[in-house]
Formats: structure tokens, sequence, C-alpha cells
């Protein structure tokens, strides 16, 4: 039956714009509003609702860049003025709720998106049509704090190598363009935009005639018309008039370079590509998987070279014309490694437009991008999120038309595309690198005194007819079963959700190894296997002579059945992680990793250390990351070295990886688990799949690694931490060249996961730094404008091990030492007088809640469940959501006072110190 059919009395004020099997779309017939219904089950009757605005960068003029990003934040805040006697916002509508709420600006729309219960969709739909029709800040205030908020988030970006060099390369790539600037705009044209300006922005671009309204999950379509007229449909249409911003035709190569005070070098070879809508834009997004694929592609094999230590190739499908971009980490600031890098990628691009992909090749690498493009359909925060592109290009059809436009692709499109695009009259080419020494400073104007330099001027200045019959509604609740078994292998924990698409198998068990580097080196060749790509100096040829070898290995099966592989190695705990579509035999993947591990490629010396410098070129940039060296300088202080919360510092890791020989690999792979030691198991599956077929699968790598002494006991190993003396201290991180960076404290606690006291004592960590509406964020960020967040976490715990609180906020280096102290005496106030009635009663609210909206995620699902599998083998999610229920507010303040009053704390500042 059609679901839009003759009339009804109930929903005459909606027209249908499109019906299709995967969605609905109307428009009311007042205001314009379009409405987009996407049908997704949930097993937590979990909905991803959004409001997309089609006003982004793009639509900013000269001196107002950033101005969208900026009215994005300011949206957020609350009512200064009481408009229906109601001041809250979003936030404190929705937290209680459980709800993630978020927003996003881009080059050519603004989308403010939450993921909440579908029971609670009219009350975000009030909360967006109010925001829609009042800028919810005072103008008359002149509040500027929220502009320090988001200078320090430009600040952050201009630590980043690729933002530095991306904003420089649009810049040389176009003229007139809406694309010329990035989203975030200049530090300069943020802090004279004045709050007149934008609230006259949002009177006109915030209409209901310029905005999508998209829901996604298990919600009835009758629901969702009937919430969106009551609250949108007597908001009037906006009138505005976009201004005409096309490019001008680039008749020649165009080249720019960027200095940087951070120690990166970095390439980016850039191309005006097609617009989204056109059917040559997803060719070149299989162009570009090409380029990256394991084993063919050609920044893959500049990789194994260690010419390119990471890389990313970018196809930007947007409503018009922007850039595909070749992107690359180089491993020396040296002139030369640069331009043999480019040539290489010319070579090969030169090679796309003359030779024929092979048809296995192609089938290959288009399963892999179709792949990718499921993955990102499996929940509904994820559909939600491919929907705001697809509004954003004009048609939200365009997440299910792209799949069937890659399949139809042949070897001649890819030729013919790759023949217009790759041009050398339309490229541009960027270069990052160290700033070199010997610079001098121009004089700066801000300095004092600066006028008396200048000749002294005079100035003179002047002064709906087709209704709904029947609304989709999708099938009941489908409830999570979850049940625990005692094996020959160990103990298997077996998740069941009806009908989802995917099997997830989580293992771990003690390795015969603590050498985490030497896992992460194996994981890598066991998945990726040898090129077969070869490079010449005066040559590129894209395939080799045979592709058998590469047609039978882990990675090209993985490809095929759409499967994840992954192990690690933490403190001699061994996890394996497998995920493949539910299709597929989860006895035939198990087998083909232990395939994998058997055959493992005997590497050279050479081959070995390429393959270690990969994993290291990762640890290289975590080196000059703030927040990582501060966090990790912090359990360095606070637990000992060999207990399980020490976090391994990078120059540690890339010195072991450095050391890793075939001998070891093979070591490795050959006794990979302890003797004596069985597994824990967790899967999560559809109904179709028994515990008999998990068995099976699970045994082959029992049967594999057993060996005669193993035991049966129980593989719920305990980790305690040793005893560590601790004071209060400072330390500080020097991190130059950057103008943000991370004030951080930490106190220890004696408490792991299986305590009952660690619940409350994560309520209360919630209380001061989870969320806008924290302790931390209302004065630090909301009232004082000194952070784009600060945050705390109770960290650890984990197999019996103690705990952290962790707090950490970025800040300006110029005022690092002052915020951060600012931040211990908010850290101060709240152990000594601890948390408000009001406070604890809407985070346990926002606990329980917010448990079930992640849960609803099945990779957090599986993760979650089995972390408390490991940590006690009777502990599971239904405990701890009985342990947030039975939280009282005397028990959290006790817990406050008990774990966290008068403690030792470390104090970590990382930055330009």
């Amino acid at each position: 039956m059609k679901l839009f059919q003759t009339m009804s009395d109930n929903y005459k004020y909606f027209k249908l714009v499109q019906e299709n099997p995967n969605f609905l779309e109307f428009e009311h017939n007042y205001n314009r509003l379009r409405v987009v219904v996407i049908p997704k089950e949930s097993h937590k009757q979990i909905i991803h609702a959004q409001m997309v605005y089609h006003i982004g960068s793009y639509d900013e003029l000269v001196s107002y860049t950033g101005s969208t990003h900026l009215l994005e934040h300011l949206l957020f805040k609350n009512f200064e003025k009481s408009i229906d006697g109601d001041t809250q916002n979003i936030f404190q509508k929705l937290s209680k709720y459980g709800a993630t709420i978020n927003a996003s600006t881009s080059t050519n729309r603004t989308n403010f998106y939450s993921t909440i219960p579908a029971n609670v969709f009219d009350v975000w739909a009030a909360c967006e049509a109010k925001r829609m029709q009042y800028a919810p800040f005072d103008v008359d205030n002149k509040d500027k704090k929220e502009k320090h908020v988001v200078v320090d988030e430009l600040r952050i970006g201009q630590g980043n190598p690729f933002q530095k060099l991306t904003s420089a390369v649009v810049g040389a790539a176009f003229d007139r363009s809406g694309y010329s600037h990035l989203t975030a705009g200049s530090i300069a044209d943020v802090e004279q935009t004045s709050q007149e300006r934008l609230k006259d922005f949002h009177d006109k671009y915030y209409g209901p005639n310029n905005c999508s309204l998209v829901v996604v999950g298990p919600i009835s379509v009758s629901k969702v018309l009937r919430s969106v007229h009551n609250h949108f449909g007597e908001i009037k249409m906006r009138h505005f008039q976009r201004i005409q911003r096309d490019e001008l035709e680039q008749r020649g190569p165009r080249s720019v370079t960027v200095f940087s005070k951070m120690p990166f070098s970095m390439f980016q070879l850039a191309f005006r590509n097609m617009e989204g809508k056109h059917k040559d834009s997803v060719v070149l997004d299989l162009i570009a998987q090409l380029m990256q694929y394991d084993n063919v592609g050609i920044m893959w094999m500049l990789k194994q070279m260690n010419a390119v230590p990471s890389f990313g190739v970018i196809n930007n499908r947007v409503p018009h014309r922007y850039l595909f971009q070749i992107v690359g980490a180089l491993p020396s600031p040296n002139p030369k490694v640069e331009q043999a890098v480019i040539s290489q990628i010319w070579n090969y691009l030169t090679a796309l437009k003359q030779q024929p992909v092979p048809d296995n090749i192609l089938q290959l690498v288009k399963q892999s991008l179709l792949n990718k493009y499921k993955a990102k359909v499996s929940g509904v925060e994820g559909l939600g999120a491919l929907a705001t592109e697809a509004v954003c290009l004009g048609d939200i059809n365009d997440i299910w038309r792209r799949e069937d436009a890659v399949k139809a692709i042949t070897a001649a499109d890819i030729k013919r595309v790759a023949n217009y695009i790759f041009q050398p009259t339309r490229s541009t080419v960027g270069s990052l690198m160290p700033e070199p020494q010997g610079i001098v400073d121009r004089p700066d104007p801000k300095q004092v005194g600066y006028n008396k330099s200048l000749f002294e001027t005079e100035y003179n200045q002047r002064r709906m007819t087709r209704e709904l019959l029947e609304s989709f509604q999708l099938t009941n609740r489908v409830n999570l079963s979850s049940n625990r078994y005692r094996c020959k292998f160990g103990i298997l924990q077996h998740l069941t959700i009806p009908n989802i698409n995917k099997t997830y198998l989580m293992l771990t068990t003690k390795a015969a190894s603590s050498n985490n580097a030497l896992a992460k080196v194996t994981s890598r060749v066991l998945r990726e296997g040898m090129p077969q790509s070869r490079v010449k100096d005066d040559k590129m040829s894209l395939f080799g002579s045979s592709g058998d070898h590469l047609m039978d290995n882990l990675h090209t099966y993985m490809t095929q059945k759409n499967m994840n592989f992954a192990m690690s190695s933490v403190k001699q705990k061994v996890s394996l992680s497998i995920t493949l579509d539910a299709e597929h035999d989860l006895s035939d993947a198990v087998h083909m990793v232990l395939k994998a591990m058997t055959n493992l490629p005997a590497l050279s010396e050479q081959q070995v250390a390429v393959k270690a410098a990969m994993e290291a070129g990762q640890w290289q940039g975590i080196k000059h990351d703030s927040f990582t060296a501060s966090q990790q300088k912090l359990t360095e202080v606070l637990f000992a070295q060999d207990d399980l919360n020490h976090a391994t510092s990078p120059e540690n890791m890339i010195k072991q990886l450095k050391h890793v020989t075939m001998k070891d690999m093979n070591n490795f792979k050959n006794d990979l688990f302890e003797n004596g030691r069985p597994f824990a198991v967790t899967v999560l599956s559809n109904n179709s799949m028994s515990v008999d077929d998990i068995g099976k699968a699970v045994a082959q790598l029992w049967d594999k690694f057993s060996g005669k002494k193993r035991l049966m006991e129980h593989p719920f190993d305990d980790h305690s931490s040793p005893a560590l003396a601790i004071k209060s201290q400072v330390h500080k991180l020097s991190m130059k060249g950057k103008a943000d960076g991370h004030g951080v404290l930490g106190v220890r606690v004696a408490l792991d996961k299986n305590d009952p006291t660690w619940t409350l004592l994560s309520l209360a960590t919630n209380v001061f730094g989870s969320g806008m509406y924290s302790r931390l964020n209302k004065k630090l960020r909301i009232a004082d404008g000194r952070t784009y967040g600060a945050y705390a976490r109770l960290r650890g715990g984990q197999y019996a091990s103690d705990s952290y609180v962790h707090v950490f906020a970025s800040f300006s280096n110029k005022t690092i030492e002052d915020d951060t102290n600012a931040m211990r005496e908010l850290w101060d106030e709240f152990v000594n007088y601890g948390i408000t009635k009001e406070e604890f009663t809407e985070a346990k609210m926002h606990m329980k809640n917010s448990l079930n909206v992640k849960m609803d995620n099945l990779d957090n699902l599986v993760g979650l469940s089995h972390n408390t599998l490991m940590n006690n083998k009777n502990l599971n999610l239904k405990t701890i959501i009985k342990r947030i229920s039975e939280a009282t507010f005397e028990g959290v303040n006790d817990a406050i006072t008990e774990h966290l009053k008068n403690k030792p704390i470390v104090t970590v500042i990382a930055g330009d110190v």
C-alpha cells in the first residue's frame, strides 16, 4: 500500500515531495520547511534528529569569514530575554534524557543534531522551533565571551598542519568562490563580527524555507509531522538572495608554500573536481579509494617506502565544484624529497589515464568503497550523518543512489575522468615546511607605540493537497538478549539482537609476549600482506603482472566479506576482534585469520623496518600533541611503570618498534597466547547464529594455540595497582610552536570498576566535567570564555586496577597557567563542598539514559559488554544500570569526601611554557 494516499484531516499542511522505500520527504505548505523521515530500526528506540540549514561558509563575504561558525555557537546560548517565559536552552531541556547534542558548520550547511530517545521527539522539536524563530542571545548585551571560545578553537586549528596547509591551498586554488577560505574563518574576522550582524544573518537565513528537518530511527511519520506542524507551522518564510559566486576558469598550475613553527613537513596536490550531484563525482570517490587501497594504491606504496608516513586522498562532494586533494606527510623537509614524492604521484596519475584497471582489481576496490558506504549506515547516528551531506547536496536519495553508481563504474570511466581532472593546468601544489632560521619579523601593528612610526594623516568621516492515510510504523521494540556460557575454550558471552546485519567477535586472553610494539607490527603484516604495485623512477606500473597473490590474502578476503580485523596487546593482554556482514560465515573468517597467521609473509630486514616505520610514523605525531603528552605524563606520575594505567610514552614505543625483527614476529605468531590461559569471548549476532556456531568458530583458535600445557583457568586476571607514594606536584611540558596547550589535573583513586562506589564517583565526576553545563564549562567556557572545552573523566579501574580522575582543558598559551589555576580552584570547591541535590538528580537521570543512547551503537554495545565481562564474569550492563538507579545523593557526596577530598593533586601544563 502507498504510504501517502488520499485525504486525511490530520496532515493537510504538508505535500509529499519524494516517496521511496528508504525515506519520505515532505514540504510544509505554508513555509516550505522540508521534512525527511528515514525509518531505521533501533533496539534501544533511539532516533537521530537534526536541522540542516542551507547556509555555510561558502556564503560568507570578505571580512566576515567565520561568521556562520560563530553563529552556530551563539545559537546554543540561553535566551537572556524571556520570550515565552522559558529561558532554558536545548542542553538543559534534553540532557536528563541522555541526549547527545551538538552542531557543525561546513561550506554549504549548518546542522544542529541530537541523538535522543524517540519518545522525546516533541521536546526536541519545540527547542529547535524556538531556535529558528529567535536568536537566543541578547544583542544589546554585547557578550563577547563565546567569541573567546571560538577564537580558542581557531587557535587549535592553526596548530593542525593539515588545516594550516589546506587553508593556504584553497586560498591559492580559488579566486572568487566561497570555497577560497576554510569554514573556521580568520581570527581577525571573528573578533570584529558584531552581534547585530549575526542577528541579521540569523533573521535572513535561519528560516523554514532554507532548512531541512531530518529524522532517522524508529518513529512514525504521523508523530513527526504532527510535532513539526505544531511547533514550526506558524513560522514565516524568510526572504533572502544568494550571491552568485561561480569560480573563474583556472588557466595554469598554482603553488603555495607555508612555513610553520612546528617540526612537520607536508605536501598537498589538489585539483578542482566536480559538483557533488555530478555522476563523475562518484567516479572520483572510487579513484580516491584506488589510490589508497592496500597493496595497489600509489599512496600505500609510498608509505611502504617510508616516503609518506601518513596520507589521505579526499574527494570533496559538495554542491559546487571544490577540490580533489592528495595529502601526505613527509619524513624530511628536504625539497628533493617532496619533489620525488610528487613526481611519483604524477607518474601514477599519468598511468591512470592510459592503463585500464584490471577487472578483478576494479571489483575489489569497488567492494571496498561500498563497504565504507555500508559501514556508515549501520546505526541511526551514522545514517543521520550521511543524511546531513545528502540533504546539503540537494537530494536525500544520494545516500542510496551513489551505491548503484559505484557498481556501474567501468575501467573506461576511470580513464575518462582521470584524463580531464588530473590536468597540470588545473592543479595547485601546497607545501608545509618548518620555518627556516634567520627570518626577521616585520614590525607588529598591534605593538604599543606603533602609530608613532606612521605619517600623520587627517581623515574626514561621514557618517498539503495530498495527505497521509497511514503512517509508516516500524516493528515493535527489538530487545537485546544476553547469555554467558562456560565452554572448553573459556567463557562465552553471546549477545543477540534479531535482524542486525553484522556479526561482532571480541576475544581476550593473556599474551605470550608483553611487547605491544611487536603485536602492532605483526597485526599490520597480517592485514596488509605484501604490495602488488611497482614503483620505478621513470615509470609507474599500476599493477603487478599477476593479481593471483593479491586475490588470495587476508586483506582481499576482508574486503570481499566487509570484514574488519584488529589485534592488540596491552600489558600482556592480547585481544582479537573480527567484524563482518552477518550473511558470511564466522568460522570461515576465523579460518582465514588463522591461515594468515600460519602463512605470515617472510619479510626482509628492510621490509620489517618499513612496516615498523609505518607504525612509528603515527607515534611521531603524538609526540607533538599536548593532550596526549599531558595525559601520558599524568599516568607516569600517578602509577608505577608496570601498572595497567601507565601509558607508554611515544619515545618508548618508537624505540620498541625500531627493534622488531622477523624472528620476533614468527615467535609471536607461533606462541600467540600464553599456555594455560583460556579465552574470554563476546559475540554479538542476529538470532540466526547459534551458540554451537560460535563455539566451532572460536574452537579453531583454541585448537591452534592451546598447546599441551593449557589448563582450564578463568581468564580474569587481576592487575592490582602497586602502591605509590604521591605528593601534590606541578609538571610543565614545553611544546613550542603552537598557540594553545592543555592544562591537566589528576588524582589517583583506590577503586576499580567492580566496586559499586566507582559508579557513584563516576556520577560525581560527570557533574564536575561532563557536558556543556558541567561545573567546569559553566565557569571556564560560558562565563569566562577561557576555553573551547573543559572536561573531567574517571578513567582506569580495569581488571582490579586503581582509577584516576582526569581533568583537562585546552587553553591559550598566553594565559594557560592562570587558566589552569582557575580550573584548580573549581576542583577545590567541588571536593570540599560536593554536589547539590539538583545536580545529583539531573546527572543520575542523564547517566542512565545516556548509557541507553550509547548502547544503541552496536560497536559501543560490544565494547562495553566485553569490557564488563573482562572486569568480572558476574558484572554486566544490567548490573551497571541497577547501580546507577540505586545511587543516592548522600552516597555520591560521601564518595567525593572519601576518595577525592584532601588527596594529592598532580598538575600538568603542556604548551609553549
